[in-house]
């Protein structure tokens, strides 16, 4: 049976109303059935960039052998003047850098100047479909220039907001969503350079927000793409390039000097302003001709924004130096599922293909109504989860078909091969109606919500994929002594099917490891954030012992941390020697503040905290990205 996302409950899907959530404090309420989870956190616009690094107060000691930046991505801002979005997937997106160097931290952030955001804001609603919310209908957009936009300008159909990720590809940072756009962005003063169409690149209509980057610098990312056919999921191999390559804007900052309360910038003459312009630090390098202005009014603030085309880094693109190096069909012809993370090991890809997915004529028939990619998906409740394994060096898919339960997910966590098994790990949700839990009504109306917590409730779980199992072998295929997931053939030898093992009893989410040395090989830890809101504390921080099936968890009251980012320590050994980083906001209407919190991975206690007091409020992110300035050093400092 199918059911569609947009058949939520209207409680939690209902058009927001136009209210003034950046300031709106959290109040304790004996009545809330979630007293100790500010929903209020996801629900702030950033009305303020911080375009020069500031300094804050630190506790602690920050570790001088940390020298890089933490990058951060996630919704900031949600309220225009005549709207506020539906969801918070729909939130422009705001990148934050904490800069690391001797001993001290600075602080920056600055929305991502893609093309529906300048628009957005020039006519302070939403002009172009989001994920959850509608644009304005326009009457001079016909139904002849709907149809022609899905060849020709996909960015008039779908939003190029970038607001999930940050990964390096080639030698450039780029923030991500999942439409066919990734815009790349100036590693030091965040500012925007330019935009990859990935359709006019390679062909994606779309693509994960997590390509995974392997020691040497390539990168392999997930897509889909549509032929005569029908549609499919292909991967797309990016070389790093090889010659040492300049970023567009050398703009330098002092961190030699935690005495000053703002740093300063080195700015030459070489950033990305087009047709002469003087570039200060109010105009965005790449975007010609535009003007992007902040004023304070009765504590709103109001954004003028002259419209102008982002910036096509076309050639520049480091997606066209890619090449398609697996092409697979989706299971249902005209149905691909929704990826948003896939797992590599040594030898194969493995894709899960879950059974949300999107039709194509249901997508085809809400952009010719004007109505959101949510409003498409549809949820096949009767149906497995299939897991895609596909060799690397041929890239042909095992004929064996591995079916699992049914379940919905976001982030893989890892894979690995051992003794002619495939390991893969996985955050699992029964369905994806978590997805309704971020609604802006939904998070207004929370507290009252019985189902809230039920509806987030997921798990971590194991699933073991026999590579070569004997054909139509009776009883437990998986022969790994230490794991207790079962598989076992299925449909008179058709398939196998898999029952996974929970890994850990407590919700989590934005799942982080030792990459650097453990994405695809056998691991025994990873760090997350609770998605269980009825938790005592559910601003916790999880370091789950895979082999010990236990975990340990930091927290404090309302304070909310992000994504666990692991670091390394320099020669470190074991597989948990190095920090934890996690960007930080404050509950209780502390919404003018944000944080960084560093932990000792092995011990899991604080090593020190820095809380930056800013102009205006801080949103929660989603997902970001470390760039020590001693790897990879060439193409981020």
């Amino acid at each position: 049976m199918q059911r569609r996302l947009s058949e939520a409950d209207k409680n939690r899907t209902k058009s927001a109303t136009k209210i003034n959530l950046s300031t709106k404090p959290y109040l304790s309420n004996e009545d809330h059935l979630y007293p100790n989870c500010d929903l209020y956190i996801w629900l702030r616009s950033c009305t303020h960039e911080v375009n020069t690094p500031i300094v804050g107060s630190t506790s602690g000691e920050i570790p001088t052998w940390l020298r890089g930046s933490l990058y951060r991505n996630g919704p900031g801002y949600i309220e225009y003047e005549n709207q506020t979005v539906n969801h918070i997937f729909d939130g422009a997106g705001l990148l934050h850098r904490f800069g690391l160097r001797n001993g001290c931290v600075t602080y920056q952030n600055q929305l991502t100047k893609s093309k529906s955001y300048l628009r957005n804001s020039s006519q302070q609603r939403v002009t172009i479909n989001e994920f959850a919310t509608p644009a304005a209908l326009d009457p001079c957009k016909t139904i002849f220039h709907k149809v022609s936009s899905l060849f020709t300008e996909l960015d008039e159909v779908f939003s190029d907001n970038p607001m999930i990720s940050v990964y390096p590809i080639g030698n450039e940072l780029f923030a991500f969503a999942e439409t066919p756009f990734a815009f790349q962005f100036d590693p030091v003063t965040l500012k925007t350079i330019g935009r990859a169409n990935l359709y006019n690149d390679v062909g994606f209509t779309s693509h994960s927000s997590h390509p995974h980057v392997m020691p040497d610098g390539t990168v392999f990312h997930l897509g889909q793409q549509i032929d005569l056919k029908g549609p499919g999921y292909s991967i797309l191999k990016i070389p790093r390039k090889k010659e040492k390559e300049t970023i567009n804007s050398r703009s330098k900052v002092d961190y030699d000097s935690c005495d000053t309360e703002l740093s300063a910038y080195e700015t030459d003459s070489t950033s990305g302003v087009s047709d002469g312009e003087e570039e200060t630090r109010s105009v965005s390098p790449s975007l010609s001709d535009r003007s992007f202005i902040s004023t304070d009014s009765n504590e709103n603030t109001k954004r003028q924004v002259s419209e102008k085309q982002v910036i096509d880094l076309k050639e520049k693109s480091p997606f066209r130096r890619g090449e398609i190096i697996v092409k697979v069909p989706c299971r249902w012809k005209t149905q691909p599922s929704y990826m948003h993370s896939f797992s590599v090991t040594d030898n194969y890809f493995i894709l899960v293909e879950q059974p949300l997915a999107a039709p194509l004529a249901q997508v085809f028939r809400n952009v010719m109504k004007g109505r959101p990619l949510v409003d498409a998906l549809v949820f096949n409740e009767d149906e497995s989860t299939i897991f895609r394994v596909i060799s690397r060096a041929t890239g042909q898919e095992i004929p064996v078909r591995y079916s699992t339960e049914t379940f919905f997910f976001l982030h893989t966590i890892n894979a690995y091969e051992e003794d002619g098994h495939i390991v893969i790990d996985i955050c699992c949700y029964k369905n994806p109606r978590m997805l309704e839990c971020m609604y802006i009504e939904a998070l207004k109306n929370g507290q009252s919500d019985e189902d809230y917590a039920k509806l987030f409730r997921g798990r971590p779980k194991r699933f073991v994929i026999p590579i070569n199992p004997p054909t139509n072998k009776p009883g437990n295929l998986n022969t790994l002594s230490y794991s207790h997931s079962i598989a076992s053939w299925y449909r008179n030898g058709k398939e196998i099917y898999i029952n996974p093992e929970i890994i850990a009893d407590i919700g989590c989410e934005t799942p982080r490891i030792n990459y650097d040395v453990y994405n695809s090989k056998k691991y025994r830890y990873f760090y997350a954030i609770s998605s269980d809101v009825d938790m005592d504390n559910p601003g916790t921080l999880i370091k789950v012992d895979i082999n010990e099936t236990n975990y340990k968890t930091w927290c404090e009251k309302d304070i909310f941390p992000s994504e666990p980012v692991f670091v390394p320590r320099p020669d470190a050994i074991d597989e948990d020697d190095g920090v934890i980083l996690s960007s930080l906001i404050f509950a209780r209407g502390e919404t003018n503040k944000v944080g960084l919190l560093i932990l000792d991975a092995k011990t899991w206690t604080e090593i020190s905290r820095t809380v930056f007091v800013t102009p205006g409020p801080i949103p929660k992110c989603l997902h970001g990205w470390y760039a020590s300035n001693t790897q990879n050093s060439d193409a981020f400092t």
